[in-house]
């Protein structure tokens, strides 16, 4: 089993066991079980900094002749953990803040609790560290082009688009939290967050369905984008209430189809292996 492959099977227990715990947090932090949303927050950062440091580590040692804090390559993975440290951030803001936000009964839009200054410098620093995920991306790609000849540098990383994915992830569950306690979004808005790990507990699958449709992909990728811009854009002191629930809700159905899609793939590219063996038989 080469590092490659070594690393893919610790990923996905490491994902496993995200998902299993954060969704329990996600469940513990509503009205029916006694940990309050205040301590889930600090909990969830702890954690969150821990979990992703050490998937940091285990992918830095697994790529072979790179030296990630001293090579452009090694830049790009600490460009792409500013989210996590925005994620970290943002979580021990909540716990902060008292968690005063959020009506788990309610549909509207609680009241903005953050006054303007405070407002706008939160929306200025969480779209300042959502830009590192162009940054990064367009600087992975760019070194890739170089190709072998430029060394080490150019030699595309596997862990680079694990090492994206979760810190994506992290960075969505940190907002979707601040969402619920700081603007006031009710609950289902953790749903955001919770989603992508609930549907990892479910299918056990990392990375885009085989056989994709051809729109699936530019689907998927426009609501990840959408579904950032709404939770970032909702901390915008003059936006109404009513756009920030309209943001938020429309993001959150995008992801339902998003989802949906993605399960009907899997269901039809399983269908058709199960075919093509019985008939091979």
């Amino acid at each position: 089993m080469d590092k490659d492959e070594r690393f893919a099977r610790f990923h996905r227990r490491w994902v496993y066991i995200q998902s299993a715990l954060f969704l329990t947090v996600f469940l513990l932090v509503t009205p029916l079980f006694p940990l309050t949303p205040v301590a889930g927050a600090f909990f969830l950062a702890g954690w969150g900094a821990a979990a992703m440091g050490s998937l940091f580590f285990r992918g830095v040692l697994m790529e072979s002749r790179r030296r990630p804090l001293r090579s452009p390559v090694g830049t790009v993975h600490l460009i792409t953990a500013l989210r996590s440290m925005g994620a970290v951030f943002v979580l021990v803001l909540v716990g902060i803040h008292g968690g005063r936000g959020g009506s788990p009964e309610a549909l509207g839009v609680g009241p903005f609790l953050l006054a303007p200054p405070a407002g706008w410098a939160l929306f200025l620093l969480l779209a300042l560290v959502e830009t590192s995920d162009l940054i990064d991306g367009r600087l992975a790609r760019h070194l890739a082009r170089r190709g072998p000849d430029a060394g080490s540098a150019g030699i595309p990383s596997s862990f680079g688009a694990v090492w994206d994915m979760e810190n994506d992830s992290f960075f969505a569950l940190a907002l979707s939290f601040a969402a619920w306690q700081i603007v006031g979004i009710p609950l289902v808005v953790l749903a955001i967050g919770a989603m992508r790990y609930f549907y990892f507990l479910l299918v056990r699958a990392e990375g885009d369905p085989v056989g994709e449709h051809p729109g699936y992909k530019l689907f998927a990728k426009s609501t990840t984008a959408t579904l950032m811009i709404a939770l970032i854009v909702i901390y915008v002191p003059l936006l109404p209430h009513a756009l920030r629930g309209a943001f938020v809700y429309g993001a959150l159905g995008m992801q339902a189809i998003s989802f949906s899609w993605d399960l009907v793939l899997r269901a039809k590219t399983a269908g058709s292996e199960g075919r093509q063996v019985r008939a091979d038989r």
